[in-house]
């Protein structure tokens, strides 16, 4: 089974090629299937998305094998809540998981895609402040793993 897993975690590889793509979303996952996918990576994998929301007290972001930038998000699954209140928790959840870590702060904000529009998300942007910068799945994974990689190094 395991070498079934492996194989797979390589296709998924190529397949990440197939459409252009450098980041993985687990919907659900252990750090050990995380740990997989990573392993099965050639360098297109960069970073792997875990959950279907998360907590602001669960999110984390690790380096994982092959120098991929796992993650775990900071908010939650908010549903039939008003757009300002959807708009709330995200800042809230952002802050208090981005108050948990040294600076700087890799934080995953997790969207419920058909719950939230673009102006939403600037709206986020905008009552973080310059503090924060709101950046696709990609370049959070590489700031990530540019930032974590070299703390590693004495």
């Amino acid at each position: 089974r395991a070498t079934l897993y492996d194989e797979y975690a390589r296709m998924t590889n190529e397949a990440l090629k197939w459409i252009d793509t450098s980041c993985l979303w687990l919907i659900n996952g252990t750090a050990i299937e995380e740990d997989t996918y990573a392993r099965g990576s050639d360098g297109q994998l960069q970073g792997i998305f875990t959950g279907y929301g998360g907590h602001p007290d669960l999110a984390s972001v690790r380096i994982g094998p092959n120098d991929v930038a796992i993650f775990r998000p900071a908010t939650s699954m908010v549903q039939g809540k008003s757009r300002e209140q959807l708009i709330d928790t995200m800042v809230s959840e952002i802050r208090q998981a981005a108050a948990r870590v040294q600076r700087p702060a890799f934080v995953e904000a997790w969207v419920l895609n058909w719950a939230w529009s673009i102006d939403m998300l600037q709206e986020v942007q905008q009552r973080l402040g310059s503090d924060f910068v709101l950046v696709r799945p990609d370049v959070l994974a590489q700031l990530a793993r540019n930032a974590l990689s070299d703390s590693k190094d004495p």
